[in-house]
């Protein structure tokens, strides 16, 4: 099947929604803030690159076994030699599980995590929300909050 990239809906969402929560009678919100994680919820709901998405999923195939063992059975059309080898022999590298693959922009699966890596350090630390300083301990009276104290 293939997919048209302008007919892709991209459905963004905050996978930990504290408004929604608290909307329901869950405000566990200040326990996350009291203990310094409150960062890692805003980098998990960080921004959404919507374009990349869409080019990644038009590109995307499932590599599973039988299509491991396509990609052998086209080494040996080509080089007739190989057959009987392994995939290291030939070239290619181990099946080890059905994975995702695509491209973005000429650049393979196998990459992308460290440059979206790159990308996501670079962007959160311009915002402020990386450094380098230890938490701070939380001291002092926050019952009234009813927020546990953390020592």
């Amino acid at each position: 099947m293939k997919l048209k990239e302008h007919k892709l809906k991209i459905q963004t969402e905050n996978p930990v929604d504290f408004k929604s929560l608290t909307f329901h009678g869950c405000d566990v919100k200040e326990y996350y803030v009291v203990q310094g994680l409150l960062n890692y919820f805003n980098l998990l709901n960080g921004p959404t690159y919507k374009a990349l998405i869409r080019h990644f999923w038009v590109r995307a195939s499932v590599y599973d076994r039988e299509a491991s063992e396509l990609e052998e059975q086209e080494k040996i059309l080509i080089d007739p030699t190989l057959a009987g080898k392994s995939r290291e022999e030939m070239g290619l590298e181990p099946f080890t599980c059905t994975k995702i693959r695509s491209s973005l922009m000429g650049v393979d699966d196998s990459q992308l995590f460290d440059i979206f890596s790159v990308i996501f350090i670079t962007f959160w630390s311009s915002q402020g929300n990386l450094s380098s300083k230890k938490s701070k301990k939380v001291e002092g009276n926050t019952k009234e909050k009813n927020v546990p104290r953390l020592v």
